[in-house]
């Protein structure tokens, strides 16, 4: 038994040595739906890349000051990080890659990611509540919040808070108000797709550079909006299932 195991296993190991193939593995394969989706990449290049996370609170509620200010500190990290070249993936160059777009329901200019924070920061600005996140109480957040997602401009804002959300009648500083309680938001990050390669972003084991240019971009995001993640925890929705996989898999080696 000692002698025959090691015979029948080098045995065994010479056709993989021997008829080893002279391809690597590929979820894409080619054909005739691999052809279009690379003819549509060529021809209607996408303006955005587009990366999706998940803030999810400590707490109960998300939709308050400590949380959204959290939040609101971290985007501006974000875009003075993404200005001063610090996103860029691997072998790109180091500048801006966040888009600079205009956000037609609003009717103002947006430099890549633009959150509920963001806009509850604005509608404290004005009046009556004339103050901002950095002082603001939750009353003064929940009243802020009523604005917001009364506004009709902010209908995808509404879409974004997590379905497990609630909405009563409350009295808040003396106004009858649809008081807004949530455990997590969703926002978008939305980046110059063609300065990260241009074509589409495919999700699953594919090792192109262009697609991990794009999920190393997508980490490098995810990190900073992250920062301490003292009052919210934040999640990546698929932004790197290529560099996942590929760690997994060197952890298990």
């Amino acid at each position: 038994m000692l002698v025959a195991i090691p015979l029948i296993t080098a045995l065994l190991a010479v056709p993989m040595i021997v008829m080893a193939p002279d391809e690597n593995a590929s979820d894409n394969p080619g054909g005739l739906v691999y052809d279009l989706e690379d003819l549509t990449n060529t021809k209607l290049p996408r303006r955005v890349h587009g990366a999706f996370f998940i803030a999810e609170a400590r707490g109960q509620d998300v939709l308050t000051q400590e949380p959204l200010w959290e939040l609101y500190q971290n985007v501006q990290k974000l875009r003075q990080a993404d200005a001063e070249g610090k996103l860029h993936p691997p072998g790109l160059p180091e500048q801006p890659y966040l888009f600079n777009g205009f956000d037609v329901d609003r009717g103002q200019p947006i430099l890549g990611i633009f959150t509920l924070a963001d806009a509850v920061q604005e509608a404290l600005a004005l009046e009556p509540l004339d103050t901002d996140l950095s002082e603001a109480s939750d009353d003064e957040v929940k009243l802020a919040l009523h604005f917001v997602l009364q506004d009709p401009r902010n209908e995808l804002l509404k879409d974004f808070v997590s379905e497990q959300r609630k909405v009563e009648q409350r009295t808040v500083l003396g106004r009858e108000i649809d008081y807004w309680t949530s455990p997590a938001i969703l926002f978008g990050v939305a980046a110059d797709n063609g300065k990260l390669g241009g074509g589409g972003l495919r999700i699953g084991t594919t090792g192109d550079p262009v697609t991990e240019g794009k999920e190393h971009f997508n980490r490098n995001v995810q990190a900073i909006l992250r920062g301490d993640e003292e009052s919210y925890r934040l999640w990546g929705v698929a932004i790197d299932a290529g560099l996942e996989i590929a760690d997994e898999v060197a952890t298990a080696v």
